[in-house]
């Protein structure tokens, strides 16, 4: 079968059932007729079989327009059966509102296009009109509670969420479920609730397999590789998000595609390979471009901007990272402008102009804290006390760190960064602290980037860490142009480093 862009493509005017078959990949082509006039419409459908050259089913219905519903239900059961086949999945619940549906319809549509804020608030009056007309259409619910998720009022969201939940489950309709749980087990991964849930979207992966609904079991995966991702496990979390691309190259899911493909390019980032980072998340730019995905444009645009930072070309990334957040500050997205602003603050946290990285970090403490995404606001606390501590303000470095620490167990984090973090500052205070600690987390720990190791040379001393820091250097300037490297050798921890391992070795 024929991709959704090809055939949106095609120019159906002057193709036969013959050439339409060839274009569009298929055997059967149905084609049909719809006449409205007051509360009555006429509805004409055939079944065209292109290799017998020969109409295999046809009907015809003359009813009121409020009878729609129950004839979708019939013109698939009739195709279903010229086919000689079974339906795939349970049929969904229908709504008995023909106007709902519509309302509905038009406001995923003005959602899924939408350009700025004022889009969002159309949708949502569209919305509400739809429940309005037919308090069961759950999916006008779960959308509703959407675009508030996306705006960062999870709050609001969840509110949406826990009862059309309960009242999916009332009504029988399972794919109001999946959908109910996939989208609480999203708020639970921002709230920091990671085991909440993974729990969430089991609960959504068994009623998939049951329906054989391939779309929504994708959605759910994704929900697991995002947990997982948080709960610092980044081979399952990759693991997961892989199969859910599978699933959406099956169906042809692009809206789906552009963010696996985006959440897997980050991944690539997190392990050091920027140059499959890069594909990645070109490949999801481009599926995003080409189904008006703003949001994820956005988004895309400021994965390209870390992946040109990582490869040292700072002037680059900063424009990337410009545009993107342009975008969603346009759209609303607080969660997206949040992570643009902590982007810039880590930009001029590591090139050394600490009152700049203190007022983006702030600024994007102020929206997680207002949208309640603890995860987030654990690190930015933990990056705001990283800056004080390098600034030499270790009081303030010490109250920072305590914060995030403190949040960090809450939503059962390690927080074994932060501690070493801590550590140091009470080192240079001149306090006390559990040296015997230090070692457990040194046991804990694999992977450690270059500023990591730097940190555990502080606290021990032990030389064998400005050594691999040192390597750890050097393997970054060498994936780097020759033109970026003498700038990343000169800002504060690569030289930092850089010095010390001249003067121990």
């Amino acid at each position: 079968m024929a991709s959704l862009s090809d055939i949106e493509k095609l120019d159906y005017t002057n193709l036969d059932n013959t050439e339409l078959s060839k274009k569009l990949l298929v055997r059967y082509i149905s084609q049909g007729t719809l006449w409205k006039m007051g509360d009555m419409f006429q509805l004409s459908v055939e079944l065209y079989d292109t290799k017998e050259n020969k109409i295999v089913w046809s009907d015809r219905w003359q009813e009121k327009w409020d009878d729609l519903p129950t004839i979708k239900g019939n013109l698939s059961d009739g195709l279903l059966k010229a086919l000689d086949t079974k339906p795939k999945v349970e049929k969904k619940v229908e709504t008995a509102n023909p106007e709902a549906y519509e309302f509905y319809l038009k406001a995923k549509h003005k959602y899924e296009k939408r350009e700025n804020t004022d889009d969002t608030e159309i949708a949502r009056g569209l919305l509400s009109k739809a429940i309005e007309l037919d308090d069961n259409l759950i999916s006008a619910k779960v959308l509703l509670g959407l675009t508030y998720f996306d705006m960062g009022d999870y709050d609001k969201a969840m509110v949406i969420y826990t009862p059309t939940l309960s009242q999916a489950t009332e009504l029988g309709d399972k794919y109001g479920i999946v959908s109910s749980l996939i989208h609480i087990g999203n708020l639970y991964i921002f709230r920091g609730e990671f085991d909440k849930a993974i729990d969430y979207a089991k609960k959504s992966l068994k009623i998939q397999k049951e329906l054989g609904d391939k779309f929504n079991m994708a959605k759910s995966l994704n929900v697991f590789a995002d947990a997982y991702h948080y709960k610092g496990d980044k081979e399952k979390a990759l693991n997961y998000s892989e199969r859910a691309l599978v699933i959406q190259k099956q169906l042809d899911a692009k809206r789906g595609m552009g963010s696996t493909l985006g959440n897997i390019g980050g991944k690539f980032i997190e392990k050091g390979d920027y140059d499959n980072a890069l594909v990645y998340i070109e490949k999801a730019l481009a599926i995003d471009e080409e189904v008006g995905d703003k949001e994820g444009i956005g988004k895309r645009l400021g994965g390209i901007g870390v992946i040109y930072w990582k490869k040292g070309d700072y002037d680059k990334s900063n424009e990337y990272q410009k545009k993107s957040f342009s975008i969603l500050e346009e759209l609303g997205d607080k969660h997206g402008i949040a992570n643009s602003l902590f982007n810039f603050g880590y930009h001029y946290f590591f090139i050394g102009e600490f009152e700049k990285a203190l007022s983006y970090y702030n600024r994007a403490l102020e929206i997680v804290e207002e949208i309640g995404d603890k995860y987030e606001k654990a690190d930015n606390l933990h990056h705001i006390g990283i800056v004080y501590l390098a600034k030499g303000d270790y009081k303030q470095a010490e109250v920072y760190l305590k914060k995030s620490l403190t949040l960090q167990k809450e939503i059962k984090l390690s927080g074994k960064m932060t501690t070493r973090y801590l550590y140091l500052t009470y080192k240079n205070l001149g306090k006390g602290y559990d040296k015997n600690n230090i070692h457990k987390l040194f046991k804990e720990n694999d992977n450690l980037n270059y500023r990591e190791n730097y940190i555990n040379y502080q606290l021990t001393e032990n030389t064998s860490y400005i050594e691999t820091a040192y390597k750890q250097v050097q393997e970054e300037v060498n994936k780097m142009e020759e033109k970026f490297k003498t700038k990343f050798l000169s800002y504060p921890i690569p030289k930092a480093i850089v010095e010390e391992w001249e003067k121990v070795k």
